[in-house]
């Protein structure tokens, strides 16, 4: 008797090993046990190209539009005035010598430094002049030009325009 319990029991011992110890029974769903193997992930696709953007910056300056009453910028916005620039911007340009600068119309224009004799202003790009006032003459200027109030005398006073006297 005590032989037979013995042959059961190691019967039993080896058929537990056996269970334990092997593989997966081949129909077993997915997800039973035994060790499981990954899957081979896909290569990732390369990423796309970068491509402008609308709206972007870029090296080139916008255009340049006046909005009357309000100044002057790259771009046609309303001025905010600003930094020392060069000729083709709108921005304040720095003061030298007797002159300060100002900008119109893509260029700097001139606002030359008042003095005992002349102060001009500045328009279109260019400079027009208001001459000395003197005994005999004063000076007032338009479109890029003089023209002249002449000395008062016995006939009256005489204008200018155009370039010429009338």
């Amino acid at each position: 008797m005590n032989r037979m319990i013995l042959v059961v029991v190691a019967l039993s011992s080896v058929a537990g090993c056996y269970v334990q110890a092997g593989p997966p029974h081949p129909a077993a769903p997915a997800g039973a046990a035994g060790p499981s193997q990954p899957a081979a992930a896909a290569p990732a696709p390369p990423p796309p190209a970068p491509s402008p953007q609308p709206g972007a910056a870029t090296t080139q300056p916008g255009p340049v539009a006046a909005v009357p009453g309000m100044g002057w910028l790259p771009g046609g916005l309303p001025g905010m005035g600003g930094a020392a620039a060069s000729d083709s911007s709108n921005a304040q340009c720095a003061p030298s010598g007797a002159c300060n600068f100002t900008c119109a119309q893509g260029r700097c224009s001139q606002q030359c430094g008042a003095n005992s004799h002349c102060a001009a202003t500045c328009s279109g790009g260019g400079c027009t002049q208001i001459c000395r006032a003197g005994a005999t003459c004063d000076f007032t200027c338009a479109g890029g030009g003089c023209r002249r109030t002449m000395e008062p005398g016995a006939m009256g006073n005489a204008s200018c325009s155009g370039g010429g006297c009338s």
